[in-house]
Formats: structure tokens, C-alpha cells, sequence
């Protein structure tokens, strides 16, 4: 995947929807590399958020409000309504 802007772009190497690496290429400037090691199964962030909640007594994330949750998912049904979408267990 490639991220176009007015002062460089940014290549996210594959697999894109879940890159260890990405370059930056700007103008003017040397390419610059980043490497980012994969852990766990890509919810290391979301888990640990939960845990760091419930340490500190809190019933809800400041990062992810359940407002937001559900708003994400009325969407999701709204598009899975358009497309015909329907899961086994409906």
C-alpha cells in the first residue's frame, strides 16, 4: 500500500494489512526505513487496553467509548444490509 501526500509517500510493505515494515520517501531526503516486529495475533492492542481498564477500575476505554463501538458497528450492519450480507446464525 502506498500513501501519497505533498511532501513524500509512505509504502506500507506487505502483506499491508499487516506490515512489519514501511519506508518514507520524501523530496530532497534519503529514503528512511522502519521495521516493526509483529506480536501476538494483531489484538495485542486492543487486549491490553482492556486489561489496563480493568486495573484501574475503569468500565469503559477513553481510546475506544462504547458510543464509538456502536456507532462503528451500526455502520457495519448498514453496509452488510446494502450488500445482502447475512451471517449463519441470522
Amino acid at each position: 500500500a502506498i500513501i501519497t501526500g505533498t511532501q513524500g509517500r509512505m509504502r506500507i510493505h506487505s502483506p499491508w494489512w499487516r506490515p512489519v515494515a514501511m519506508t518514507v520517501s520524501r523530496e530532497s531526503k534519503s529514503d528512511e526505513s522502519f521495521e516493526f516486529p509483529v506480536e501476538g495475533n494483531g489484538y495485542e492492542y486492543e487486549a491490553q487496553e482492556v486489561m489496563d481498564c480493568l486495573r484501574s477500575g475503569k468500565l469503559e476505554s477513553p481510546l475506544m467509548p462504547l458510543n464509538e463501538s456502536l456507532s462503528i458497528m451500526e455502520t457495519l450492519d448498514t453496509l452488510r444490509g446494502q450488500w445482502g450480507l447475512k451471517y449463519p446464525m441470522e
